[in-house]
């Protein structure tokens, strides 16, 4: 599992973290090595393609992302299996549409290992774990854009979904409480909300 996530807009050619954990291990008596994990940068319509499960599609990326493999440690302090990958960098990426607006369109980052698990005989599985959607930038002034963008993909689709072009105003005004809630420490009173109808 994605245990510590980047933030939701990655900035090309800025570092990012990401933190992950294996759940399998010695609590259920099986043996095994530690895995290798590859990161890849993914996007919507591979998720999609992944989520409705093509064995293939986790294999290739739609950018580069250095520094983005290892392998898992054992911490015996905490009896845990987990990859700290601290360095991640998005060199360069291939945009899906040329008419899509740079922070518009979705991505994810994949992470993929092949586990060896020791049973009876050894058997190896493919794991996979993709990110909540991300927003991809060059530049600072496409933050707002990208935000925007994040926001309505996390309130009102789950992963793999293409976001809903138009939703309620009793569901937005929602979010939007919730949003300058986490941001100011008071949410939004209705008479704030009258002038954005």
């Amino acid at each position: 599992v994605i245990e510590e996530l980047p933030s939701a807009i990655i900035k090309k050619d800025t570092k990012f973290a990401a933190t992950l954990r294996l759940l399998v291990g010695g609590h259920f008596g099986i043996k095994m090595n530690l895995p290798e994990v590859s990161c890849r940068l993914v996007s919507f319509s591979q998720i999609q393609s992944i989520l409705a499960g093509d064995k293939q599609a986790h294999q290739t990326g739609c950018g580069e992302v250095l520094n983005g493999s290892n392998v898992m440690e054992h911490f015996t302090s905490t009896n845990s299996v987990k990859l700290f990958l601290k360095k991640l960098m998005l060199k360069k990426y291939t945009r899906a549409s040329s008419a899509d607006k740079a922070g518009e369109e979705r991505y994810g980052l994949c992470f993929t290992s092949n586990l060896s698990l020791h049973l009876a005989e050894e058997t190896s599985i493919t794991l996979y774990c993709i990110s909540p959607s991300l927003a991809l930038i060059v530049h600072t002034r496409q933050i707002a854009l990208a935000e925007a963008a994040v926001i309505w993909d996390n309130a009102f689709c789950e992963q793999g979904e293409k976001p809903p072009e138009d939703i309620p105003w009793s569901q937005l005004s929602q979010v939007l409480h919730y949003w300058f809630k986490l941001h100011t420490g008071r949410g939004l009173s209705d008479s704030a909300l009258i002038p954005l109808l």
